[in-house]
């Protein structure tokens, strides 16, 4: 088990989008450059299955890109995006139906809901007497 202090916030976000929906991809692009993103591992993808979709860029060259796919090349397993900073085999992704704004959106509002270890989320850092 990863020590908590481990977690990332891409960790957390990549976790999140895999939970809400199942077509969510993840991996290290095995090449890129400023107008597209390639991936070998690519299984049985198809351009309806990734065109459309938001492309984020959350660690390596690139990161915290964040455009949509235009098209994609099964046969290269190529996806192509608007121009902008160029990816490489560096650039950690994620392809989800979701963009940025509502990933966060919901992680803010589970841990409203919900806050620590699942229990209501209640600030005590201001009542009196609190150890806290």
């Amino acid at each position: 088990m990863a020590h908590p202090y481990s977690t990332t916030f891409w960790t957390i976000k990549k976790a999140i989008a895999r939970r809400v929906d199942p077509t969510v991809r993840t991996g290290t692009a095995t090449g890129g450059s400023a107008t597209t993103l390639v991936d070998t591992a690519f299984v049985d993808a198809t351009d309806t299955a990734l065109k459309g979709k938001y492309v984020y860029i959350g660690n390596g060259a690139g990161q915290s890109r964040e455009t949509r796919a235009t098209a994609f090349t099964p046969a290269s397993d190529t996806i192509t995006i608007p121009t902008g900073t160029a990816l490489d085999n560096t650039s950690e992704y994620l392809i989800s139906p979701f963009s940025q704004t509502i990933l966060l959106d919901a992680l803010r509002s589970v841990l409203q809901a919900r806050g620590v270890y699942g229990k209501s989320y209640v600030d005590q850092s201001h009542i009196a007497g609190s150890p806290l």
